[in-house]
């Protein structure tokens, strides 16, 4: 099981096994095929301009559940995934923000931040638990590959996955030690530079449009 954790160490958000099971799902369906050159988000601009936080606060948990399943949509492409990625919310235990469970290909987003929380901290949830679902299908790929392959450099990130998956840390009883390992920290990173790379094209496409008046 893979979770999230807010960068800042002052409030840790320690990973627990998922309670219950998603009782909210999305309007917007779930997508597959294969990657993109880019994130295409033109076509999915009235949605993704919902992030604003003063659009975001008039929102009902539904539209903003369709909101990130429109980002895992666009994610699942970029990172050439080619399965969906289904976006739900339910109760997680306290202090788990979002998880994703590989084995149906579901982001589980917490209830209460999709209540309470900010566009900006869902935003950055979702991409975090789809690189989660990249670093599956790194794994799932180094697992498949030959013998000769699989000391390809290309596999580097791979193997440590792996690795970490077999002893994975939930920061149960050791919270440095969950925050710590590569896949979290990468996917922290990850998701950190979708946040920006998101608001960055909404600003861009709002400057654009004034410009046209």
């Amino acid at each position: 099981i893979m979770a999230i954790a807010s960068g800042v160490l002052i409030i840790p958000l320690m990973v627990r096994v998922f309670v219950g099971h998603g009782i909210l799902k999305s309007s917007i369906k779930p997508v597959t095929g294969y990657s993109v050159e880019n994130r295409m988000l033109e076509d999915s601009m009235d949605l993704l301009l919902l992030l604003q936080e003063d659009k975001w606060s008039e929102l009902d948990v539904k539209a903003r559940l369709s909101v990130l399943q429109t980002v895992a949509n666009i994610e699942r492409g970029y990172l050439g995934i080619s399965h969906e990625l289904i976006v739900v919310s339910g109760s997680l235990k306290e202090n788990i923000l979002a998880q994703y469970e590989d084995a149906t290909h579901t982001i589980i987003i917490s209830l209460d931040l999709l209540e309470r929380g900010s566009a900006h901290d869902a935003l950055e949830g979702i991409s975090h638990e789809c690189e989660h679902a990249y670093q599956a299908r790194l794994v799932e790929a180094y697992e498949n590959a030959d013998e000769k392959s699989q000391k390809l450099r290309l596999f580097d990130k791979a193997k440590v996955y792996k690795s970490e998956n077999e002893s994975y840390q939930d920061g149960t009883l050791d919270y440095e030690a969950y925050y710590f390992q590569e896949k979290e920290a990468d996917a922290r990173s990850y998701s950190k530079e979708a946040v920006e790379y998101y608001y960055r094209i909404i600003d861009e496409y709002l400057n654009r449009k004034d410009q046209n008046l």
